[in-house]
């Protein structure tokens, strides 16, 4: 039997994709905001002091779609040495304790492609194989676009001659997939969202200052956790590129499981390099890897981010000084919290990118 009305929570542009696929299982979706103040605000009175910046977004997310008619919560924890992997445990005992009563769709998120999370939809809403990899091969073609649409944006911001009709462009198509309901009709939005970026007319010049997110993948996604880094760069002419996304969990959760070989992802390869292990926890080792990658294709820079008390970034840091010896490639961590002051953040940033473009004029971006 198919629940009526199911919710999720944000991380980053996720949405726009698990929004397809729950419709296209004849779901019908409750969609949280994006990310804001009035999340944390529904949050903060139930979540530990000292919990993950991420689990008080998400229950904050929870609770409102609870509060808007959902009855069923749909939510994967990961395996290994991280606090993710407990949320599911801790997010049930939290709205249960708060006099929500609901259904619980746990998925691995481990291993996305799994008899384990198939039984799970199955047992939850009765739907087919047939029906669940039709949707699946829709919702990650769907996810693929998303990132490509933002990836032109990350590029575009720096060279536009307005900044802002970027993010014109982008408001006016989250807007739009707020609205829109089905695949044909969110990818028919994002294509035409990132021919619309495409048009905009650049600045005359060629060099800008390259910048790398490394770190946690939900701060790294999720523009509220993160300050809208992204945005700010790119008004400071900085050409970012992000490591760690939706797109980058898939690709590497089930895109390569499901080649006959696959071999170690490059991050974890180069993170050999500092760290003689394959996993600490969360993405610690990619966040050390794709350091590496970074510094070997020429980055002006690197910024790590992550959230307060998250263990494996913090270990993580610790390969930094060899990292930047060996390359010479300034590394400079921000650390956020519901209690980050932006003005401090922004002028963080904003000595970072001087310092950058003290030591050179900009690397040239093809």
């Amino acid at each position: 039997m198919v629940s009526e009305k199911v919710t999720f929570p944000h991380m980053g542009t996720s949405y726009i994709p698990v929004k397809v696929l729950l419709e296209s299982l004849g779901l019908t979706c409750v969609v949280p905001p994006l990310n804001n103040v009035r999340t944390l605000e529904k949050s903060l009175v139930q979540a530990p002091e000292f919990m993950c910046f991420p689990y008080k977004l998400i229950l904050g997310n929870l609770i409102y779609g609870l509060d808007h008619g959902a009855c069923t919560v749909v939510f994967g924890g990961s395996r290994g040495p991280c606090r993710q992997e407990y949320y599911n445990d801790v997010l049930q005992a939290a709205l249960r304790d708060m006099g929500y009563s609901f259904d619980y769709v746990n998925l691995n998120l481990s291993k996305l492609w799994t008899r384990e999370n198939y039984e799970a939809a199955r047992n939850a809403w009765g739907v087919k194989l047939r029906q669940v990899l039709k949707s699946l091969a829709l919702t990650v073609k769907v996810l693929f676009a998303v990132e490509s649409l933002y990836e032109c944006a990350r590029r575009k911001r720096c060279r536009a001659c307005d900044s802002i009709a970027v993010e014109g462009v982008l408001q006016n198509y989250v807007d739009a997939v707020g609205r829109a309901h089905g695949y044909a009709a969110v990818m028919g939005l994002t294509r035409q969202a990132r021919r619309d970026i495409r048009a905009l007319p650049d600045k005359v010049t060629d060099k800008y200052l390259k910048v790398a997110l490394v770190g946690e993948i939900f701060v790294t996604s999720d523009s509220f956790a993160n300050l809208d880094i992204e945005r700010k760069l790119g008004g400071l002419g900085v050409d970012v590129t992000t490591y760690m996304g939706p797109g980058t969990w898939v690709r590497d959760h089930l895109v390569r499981k499901l080649r006959p070989f696959h071999k170690k992802e490059l991050a974890q390869e180069l993170a050999w390099e500092f760290w003689h292990v394959d996993d600490i926890g969360g993405h610690g080792v990619q966040t050390v890897g794709n350091s590496v990658l970074s510094s070997r294709r020429g980055f002006d820079g690197i910024i790590h981010l992550y959230p307060l008390t998250c263990m494996p970034e913090i270990a993580a840091q610790s390969a930094f000084n060899a990292i930047q010896e060996r390359y010479g490639v300034p590394i400079m961590t921000l650390v956020v919290d519901e209690m980050t002051g932006e003005a401090g953040f922004d002028t963080r940033l904003e000595a970072f990118v001087d310092m950058l473009a003290s030591r050179g004029s900009g690397g040239l971006c093809q």
